[in-house]
């Protein structure tokens, strides 16, 4: 096989959305270098572009078989159980659509921050079901997503069941298991405008209008500043939050 070839096919694939992916690059190139886990790090395309980009990089999966870089760390785990990494380890994790394919996602949370340094940093993503056109779309068909129980979202190399979990995971959810982790949330983003979304904008208007009658206690209950923020109703198919670990 000829030797340029043979290395296209081992590079790195990308098994999230493409935005997303440039969107976590956007975020890492401002911030200070150190220590990073890659979790799930699937086929190893962030840890790439990383390591490139001058972060010391660790790679943690379910699936060791997908994995295609050399030369960088690399420990097969499963987010359902213990991480196989010792305490306050880690400046940075990066789990890139990964925590909605767990059953125990608060437990997964409290493993990054036992794992993270004080004052560490959790750059997590997760499917974006409340933007407004996942919202009209339960409207009419009664469903956010095709894809919440699909089981081949890419080629397995593990038998482990836990590989081909999904969960169909909320933004309060995820919003209240940060805060009982003791994780301050920095900021989130959309991985992009979603501009078909835009002849929506008169019932964004509603919501917000709905917001602002609201009491303190249901703003607080269901999280209401952020799940009718722009960001979430028409910032993309996937979010991306940035949390603290409390030093």
């Amino acid at each position: 096989m000829d030797e340029n070839k043979k290395q296209t096919i081992q590079m790195p694939k990308i098994l999230t959305r493409k935005e997303s992916h440039r969107k976590v690059i956007e975020i890492f190139q401002g911030k200070p270098r150190g220590k990073v886990l890659d979790i799930p790090c699937g086929q190893g395309a962030l840890t790439s572009r990383l390591r490139d980009m001058g972060f010391d990089v660790s790679c943690c999966d379910i699936d060791a078989g997908l994995f295609r870089l050399d030369g960088i760390p690399f420990k097969q785990g499963n987010l359902n159980n213990q991480l196989p990494y010792d305490d306050a380890s880690f400046d940075y994790i990066a789990s890139i659509a990964g925590i909605h394919r767990v059953h125990r996602f608060p437990y997964a949370l409290s493993e990054f921050h036992r794992i993270l340094k004080p004052g560490g940093e959790l750059i997590l993503s997760f499917p974006n079901y409340s933007n407004m056109e996942r919202r009209a779309k339960f409207l009419f068909t009664g469903t956010v997503s095709k894809i919440v129980n699909a089981m081949s979202i890419h080629e397995h190399y593990t038998d482990d069941p836990d590989a081909l979990f999904r969960q169909l995971l909320l933004f309060p959810q995820v919003y209240f298991s940060l805060l009982k982790n003791n994780f301050t949330i920095i900021s989130m983003a959309g991985d992009k405008l979603k501009y078909r979304s835009l002849v929506l904008l008169p019932l964004w208007f509603l919501i917000k209008i709905l917001q602002l009658v609201a009491s303190r206690e249901t703003k607080d209950k269901l999280c209401l500043e952020w799940t009718s923020s722009f960001t979430m109703l028409f910032g993309g198919n996937n979010l991306i939050i940035m949390a603290r670990k409390a030093g």
